[in-house]
């Protein structure tokens, strides 16, 4: 699998997220009401994440859920830009 691919984007994006918010695993999964595992494996990209636990992680984050592809096409045009893979925000975009 790619590392640009939908599912690790979104796992990485989910985790840097959780973390900004000062939330473990275990308290994004308790509001969520997911397993925490499953929080786990997703953020790992190991699974597939269904659209309607997509829109539960982002509610529960307060971030729209097209927030998760703005960072996506953030960091798609960094690496385009940059020729190699960039964090976000990546500087010289705008984000």
């Amino acid at each position: 699998m790619s590392a640009d691919s939908a599912r690790l984007v979104f796992a990485r994006n989910l985790r840097r997220l959780r973390e900004a918010q000062g939330l473990s695993q275990e308290g994004l999964a308790a509001k969520t009401k997911l397993h925490r595992t499953y929080v786990g494996a997703v953020e790992r990209g190991e699974i597939n994440v269904s659209i309607d636990n997509m829109e539960k992680l982002a509610a529960t984050l307060e971030v729209p859920l097209v927030g998760y592809n703005h960072i996506a096409a953030h960091l798609y045009a960094c690496r385009l830009a940059h020729g190699r893979a960039m964090t976000y925000p990546c500087v010289g975009l705008v984000a």
